[in-house]
């Protein structure tokens, strides 16, 4: 039986290879398919580099039978063998204008995931550049695996400095010059990276990335200004990001922000996301430290005696959060904020009866 399945796929192959017709091309195609979803069978040499060559043809139905080959007869061949044999071909492909040949040339090459070793190779391989400018791609799922796939190599390596080449550095350039959507890529590619990597910050910020995406904080576009306010918060959790932040005014002018009164929806929803960078600071830190520098715990407190009952809720949502933890609610004891927060619960009905229980029960929680 297995003979005669080689037997066939020779036969198909050949067939395929000297198609004369697009249909003649298609049948052959789909019946090689079919073969080779056996992964018994054997697949002669030189197959891969023949149906490589078939990607150029312009055609809707070759183009995706012809990736499905490939990735059938590569599913057995890690990374070592792929690079080694057709890496050519996988930078070629990673530059292709139909997103089917990019993502077969990704799916490939994230194969290197398997071993520090192999992940170490990629890194040292013309292959880095293009995955980089897939940042840039008209297909943000296709941008946004690229982006997964460099931040997960990065932590399999043990290392960021790949990242940070010089001819990397000025792709990173050329995409934040390019738009708001790209910039956001990067920095969701960077950040990560940057929490687990000191060096990574480092770089980030001596290059003037870091300061490019704070200039974020200050966009016209809402959603791009809140988004750099959530990554900035992320970077925070750090000790070395958050002194920096401190340093450079950055959580002042967030304090700012937080002190705000509502008087838009837009004022609504930076106030919030204001309020929120608060409370992850204040719980991945020492809160007593932040709140004599930054007196974040009045400007929550001040937002508790407002009018707007989101602004309220979050602020509720965040009291509960600081005080999750021992240091957290010492810091609160004696605090407005508490004090605030209690004549709230005592009286709160409708939509804030549910955020302050809430908010209670992880206070009570604390105090066992």
């Amino acid at each position: 039986m297995a003979a005669q399945r080689n037997r066939q796929l020779h036969a198909t192959l050949e067939q395929l290879f000297e198609a004369a017709s697009m249909s003649e091309l298609v049948d052959a195609l789909y019946s090689a398919k079919l073969l080779l979803n056996d992964r018994t069978v054997e697949v002669p040499e030189g197959t891969v580099e023949r149906l490589f060559g078939l990607l150029s043809i312009d055609g809707v139905e070759v183009l995706e039978l012809t990736c499905g080959c490939i990735e059938l007869t590569l599913a057995r061949t890690g990374y070592r063998d792929v690079a080694d044999k057709y890496k050519e071909y996988l930078a070629i492909g990673l530059q292709s204008p139909d997103s089917r040949v990019r993502n077969l040339a990704l799916m490939q090459i994230v194969k290197c995931l398997a071993s520090k070793e192999e992940t170490e190779s990629f890194f040292a391989s013309n292959l880095l550049e293009p995955i980089v400018r897939s940042l840039n791609d008209p297909s943000a799922q296709y941008a946004e695996r690229a982006a997964e796939f460099l931040c997960k190599a990065a932590k399999r390596a043990g290392k960021a400095e790949p990242l940070f080449q010089q001819h990397i550095v000025n792709i990173y350039k050329q995409l934040v010059a390019s738009d708001a959507v790209v910039r956001v890529r990067l920095w969701n590619l960077m950040v990560p990276i940057c929490c687990w990597s000191q060096m990574a910050f480092e770089q980030f910020q001596g290059v003037g990335l870091l300061q490019r995406m704070l200039d974020d904080i200050t966009a016209q576009d809402q959603l791009v200004a809140m988004n750099a306010v959530y990554l900035v918060a992320q970077l925070a959790d750090t000790q070395y990001a958050l002194e920096f932040l401190g340093d450079a005014g950055i959580i002042e002018t967030i304090v700012k922000w937080a002190k705000t009164d509502e008087d838009s929806l837009a004022d609504c929803v930076t106030i919030g996301a204001a309020l929120k960078f608060l409370g992850r600071i204040g719980e991945s830190h020492d809160l007593a430290t932040l709140d004599e520098r930054f007196h974040i715990l009045d400007v929550i407190a001040a937002q508790l005696a407002g009018h707007d009952t989101t602004i309220k809720t979050i602020a509720i949502g965040v009291t509960g959060t600081l005080g999750q933890s021992a240091a957290g609610l010492r810091a609160l004891t004696n605090s407005a904020l508490l004090r605030q927060f209690v004549e709230l619960s005592a009286r709160s009905i409708g939509d804030l009866r549910v955020p302050c229980l809430d908010a209670l029960a992880k206070l009570f929680t604390t105090t066992r």
